[in-house]
Formats: structure tokens, sequence, C-alpha cells
């Protein structure tokens, strides 16, 4: 095992930090003092729109809900999901098996998802850089 794999390994079991590694790419840093997901939300240009009628976009919203609401989200139906989430709705984004979605009201909600770790992240407190829950893809 080299030192990267360590230095890896050591940062995906650190939730605050992956986090705050996803959050640095995920968002144009351009502004001064730009924080994604609470002074700023240009998103990289390596990340998409994923429209949430879609496969994935229904997945994404689903682990979203879920990890923000508990395990009821799962049995929700799309259209329940998509009433109680309008906003995270308009915020569905993947960039390769990198997923990102936020709910924006005053205060932020930022989710990341790698599915192919099982590994799902989620700040309920956008404007801190701490405080990151790691989850379960499902």
């Amino acid at each position: 095992m080299t030192i990267l794999d360590i230095a890896l390994a050591k940062l995906t079991v650190n939730a605050d930090a992956l986090g705050e590694v996803l959050r640095s790419v995920a968002f144009d840093p351009s502004g001064h003092g730009a924080y994604g997901c609470y002074s700023t939300f240009e998103v990289n240009k390596a990340f998409t729109k994923v429209d949430h009628e879609s496969e994935l976009g229904k997945q994404i919203l689903r682990n979203f809900a879920r990890c923000d609401d508990g395990d009821d989200a799962d049995e929700s139906s799309v259209d329940d999901l998509v009433f109680d989430y309008p906003n995270v709705v308009e915020n569905l984004y993947s960039a390769g098996d990198v997923y990102m979605a936020w709910l924006w009201d005053g205060d932020g909600t930022l989710f990341f998802a790698i599915p192919s770790t099982n590994r799902v992240l989620l700040n309920t407190d956008c404007k801190k850089d701490y405080g990151w829950k790691m989850m379960e893809w499902r």
C-alpha cells in the first residue's frame, strides 16, 4: 500500500474532510472567498444537471430525502418527494460517479453521493465546514 493509498483511505473515513473536498471541486471558486452552497451556487463545469424524472434523478432525490428526513422517504412516491423538495428538484447534478444535490431555503443542505463506494455525505448547515454525516447509498 502506498502513502497515497493510505492518505485516500483516511480521507474517505473522515466525513468532514471528504465533504469539504467534494464541495471544493463541485462549485466554481472564482469569486473571492466563494464558498459553495453558501456564497456561490455556480457549479463546476464538470457537473451536469440531472432531470428529476430520469431514473438517476429519482435515485438522487430519494437518497437526498432519506438522508435528510429518515427512512420514511423510501416509502414516498417520487411525486411526493418532488412536492416535499421542490427546491432540490432544480439542483440535481452528476459528474461521472459523483452526484450532488442541495436544498437552499435560507439555510442550506448539501448532499454528495458516491454510489461506487456506497457512500452519501450530507451537511445540513452549508455555512459550516463541519458536521458532515456519512450515510449509505441505497
